[in-house]
């Protein structure tokens, strides 16, 4: 199984750390840049088993800059994901590609970015980030309305109705015509090519966030 904990929030990580030791008890193993080992260490926690059939938590402490570590990590994810025992990818900054390429593999991604007062539970603030075409705000924003379970029909919705305020000529400001008219017929087909099955759709969500 994988976990992926991501953020700069001490409180948030800790919580959510204790919440998967709540799950699988408290026997955590942890690997960082000392213990690497060239990735053996990694690999040997795969197929271990403990004797008395605890899980081992294995929490991965900030170490996916290290190049060589990543592609170790990228060959072995079905595995590890298949494994009897619990890794915690612990990142202070992970970027967008490796959490796309990761998540498909993970049981649960907790985002540490956000305020643990932040109530926000509407797509509202995500809209106003991409009016202000501020993606690396809107791109964690949406992936707390993910961690909040705000279904993504209901994002969707609410960025359409951004999109077509956008189009207005009053508004034309951040975006060029052209643009607001690109970003919204992908935005449209998004829906479209979900509810036909052709594709994820809170993953093509992300792209577009990420495409603004």
């Amino acid at each position: 199984m994988i976990y992926i904990i991501h953020g700069d929030k001490i409180d948030l990580k800790d919580k959510a750390l204790t919440e998967i030791k709540g799950l699988y008890g408290d026997s955590i193993f942890a690997i960082n840049s000392d213990t690497l080992n060239g990735g053996d260490t990694l690999l040997s926690y795969i197929h271990s088993i403990d004797l008395w059939g605890v899980k081992q938590i294995i929490m991965i402490d900030n170490i996916l800059d290290d190049i060589d570590f990543k592609d170790i990590l990228y060959e072995n994810l079905e595995e590890i994901k298949n494994s009897d025992n619990v890794f915690v990818l612990y990142e202070r900054d992970i970027n967008a590609a490796s959490l796309t390429k990761i998540k498909k593999f993970a049981t649960k991604v907790y985002n540490a970015t956000m305020m643990e007062s932040n109530p926000n539970t509407t797509p509202f603030t995500l809209c106003d980030y991409v009016a202000a075409r501020d993606k690396r705000r809107a791109w964690p924003e949406l992936l707390h309305l993910y961690d909040v379970d705000i279904d993504p029909e209901s994002i969707h919705g609410a960025l359409w109705w951004k999109m077509k305020t956008l189009m207005l000529p009053s508004n034309f400001n951040k975006y060029k015509k052209e643009e607001a008219e690109r970003l919204s017929y992908n935005l449209l087909m998004i829906s479209a090519r979900a509810h036909s099955g052709e594709c994820d759709f809170k993953l093509e969500l992300e792209r577009w966030v990420l495409s603004i």
